[in-house]
């Protein structure tokens, strides 16, 4: 059944979201919530799977109900139908383009450009931002996005609810398994770090490499194995979305400690990252399990960059 709209309940959905408009009808009408996914054909589906979940740290698609898929953070999205002479998209038989939301362009394309991707960066100033391009390996087009922080003041300030309570909490959950991370990592107990994390935990670290629970598990074995003190572990969360049984937490992380190095001799180490972190809820406690997004990554040995 197609249900008909009258002309002012259009236009009140063509407005800004910082205005309100009222439909001339009393009835209240339905809207979508956000996009809930986005599909399209590939050569090569896996292969193309794994590039976004290295290179940009979009999760593949679950292949069963128990897995989380990509929770992005909330923001922005903008849905616009363009000309069909458009040259926007690159070449003219393209009919689409993603265009993806990110905290630091610079940060992002520094990250591509290591792994060898061409990105081009817009140098012209914008008033909604800064753009790069780039293409995936099957030349579709791909628009990365730093907003300004004036698309914050279009829209409305967030209405206080419980869940801004809930965001609370969970933060001091998080930063209590910080403290028990630490103290587990400073007493050398491996299977008490493991204990805190997901059965299905993994991480994408900066190779684009995914690494299981079972890779993770030897890494730390291998990092505890070479401290000979610590000196400091600090996490702070620079922000938190949380969306059911799930969190995203964006961490910087600082560890100094002395250590064995390459020469089989001990040095001063400290190292620096920020990290996108997604938690699951299971049972009664939060569990990590998926660390990727590695950025701002630096390592000094004895005082130098090593």
């Amino acid at each position: 059944m197609i249900k008909r709209l009258s002309l002012c309940t259009l236009l009140a959905g063509t407005l800004t979201p910082a205005v309100t408009v009222q439909p001339c009808s009393a009835q209240a009408v339905e809207t979508v919530a956000g996009i809930g996914g986005v599909f399209f054909r590939a050569r090569d589906p896996q292969a193309l799977a794994a590039w976004y979940e290295a290179h940009l740290g979009i999760a593949r698609a679950p292949s069963n109900y128990d897995t989380q898929p990509w929770m992005p953070v909330a923001g922005p999205t903008v849905f616009a139908p363009f000309p069909r002479t458009t040259d926007y998209f690159g070449r003219p038989e393209q009919q689409w383009m993603l265009n993806f939301r990110v905290r630091d362009l610079d940060a992002m394309v520094q990250q591509l450009r290591s792994a060898g991707i061409e990105v081009k960066v817009d140098t012209t100033a914008q008033p909604n931002g800064r753009f790069g391009r780039l293409h995936d390996p099957e030349g579709n087009p791909i628009e990365l996005w730093q907003p300004t922080l004036m698309i914050a003041t279009v829209l409305p300030p967030p209405a206080a609810s419980p869940d801004s309570a809930r965001v609370t909490r969970v933060r001091a959950e998080l930063e209590r398994f910080y403290d028990l991370n630490a103290a587990a990592y400073m007493r050398g107990d491996l299977a008490a770090v493991m204990a805190l994390r997901a059965e299905g935990f993994h991480a994408i670290p900066a190779s684009g490499v995914r690494q299981d629970r079972a890779a993770m598990e030897n890494y730390m074995q291998g990092i505890m194995n070479g401290i000979r003190k610590w000196n400091q572990m600090t996490f702070m969360i620079d922000s938190l979305t949380v969306v059911g049984d799930t969190a995203i937490a964006v961490v910087w992380q600082f560890l100094d400690r002395m250590g064995l190095r390459p020469d089989n001799q001990v040095h001063h180490v400290q190292t620096w990252v920020t990290q996108r972190e997604t938690w699951v809820y299971q049972g009664d406690r939060w569990l990590m399990w998926r660390v990727d997004q590695l950025r701002n990554q630096r390592r000094l040995v004895d005082g130098r960059p090593g």
